[in-house]
This record gives structure tokens, C-alpha cells and sequence, in this order.
């Protein structure tokens, strides 16, 4: 009967090792083919309240920023991005043509391998997410 005063204990424990509940990471892919560069797409779900900001991206297979595309005169763009807001209730969508991170300086990668991606917040703080290498013909729109 020890367990009933340990058990609030241990779930406390167990809820604080996970992320920030609210925040998820979905769908992460790494586009092929990689080169020395290439793009990461995902969701991000803010099931809460408050809103948090994405502050940077690690990866295990090379240099990570986040950029943003844009047409400007009929030509595509792109920018490094500082920071992503995601309100509370809001879904942000990394894509082809919009928010992305870009993967620099890429290790060779293989279609079917996966690779961790840490997505850093303010406030919910790293999130690491398994990213699938795919053709970048089945991630396009």
C-alpha cells in the first residue's frame, strides 16, 4: 500500500519529463533529393492556451535554420526566419512555398532513413521529432 503514496509522485515525474502539453510536432519529412542542402516540413499544434514561440531547430544531420519563401515580383524568395509565434489553438504548417527549416551542410541521406530534428520553444523548450526522408515529389503540392 506503499504504491498509493508513491504513485502521485512518480506520475508528477512522468508528466514533467514530456514536452509542454499542448505543443505537437506532426508529420515531419526531410526532402529528397538532400545535396548539400535541403528542406524539413512539418506541423506544429498548439492544443493550448498560451502562446509559445518557436526559437530555433537542431538537426543531427546538419546545419538547421528556419527560412520562410515568398514570391516578390513574380520571382520565389527566401529569408531566415528569427522566430515563430504559435498562438494557442493555432496550427502552423512548415511547407514548400512558405516556413520551412533548412538543412545545410547535409549528411548523406537515404529515402526511407530518419533523423532528429529538434524544434527548440521558448517556453515548451526542445521537442525533438523523428523526420522520414521522402521524394520531394510526394511532399510537394
Amino acid at each position: 500500500m506503499r504504491w498509493k503514496a508513491v504513485l502521485p509522485a512518480i506520475l508528477g515525474l512522468v508528466a514533467a519529463c514530456g514536452a509542454t502539453p499542448g505543443i505537437e510536432i506532426r508529420a515531419a519529412v526531410i526532402a529528397m533529393p538532400a545535396g548539400p542542402a535541403t528542406a524539413v516540413y512539418f506541423e506544429v499544434v498548439n492544443n493550448g492556451d498560451a502562446t509559445d514561440r518557436i526559437i530555433g531547430v537542431q538537426s543531427e544531420v546538419g546545419r538547421a535554420e528556419i527560412h520562410r519563401s515568398f514570391l516578390d515580383g513574380g520571382l520565389m524568395h527566401m529569408e531566415p526566419v528569427s522566430e515563430v509565434s504559435v498562438a494557442g489553438g493555432e496550427v502552423i504548417v512548415f511547407e514548400p512555398g512558405g516556413l520551412h527549416v533548412m538543412l545545410l551542410d547535409v549528411d548523406e541521406l537515404e529515402i526511407g532513413q530518419t533523423a532528429t530534428v529538434t524544434v527548440v520553444f521558448e517556453v515548451a523548450g526542445a521537442i525533438d521529432v523523428e523526420a522520414l526522408v521522402t521524394s520531394y515529389a510526394e511532399i510537394a503540392p
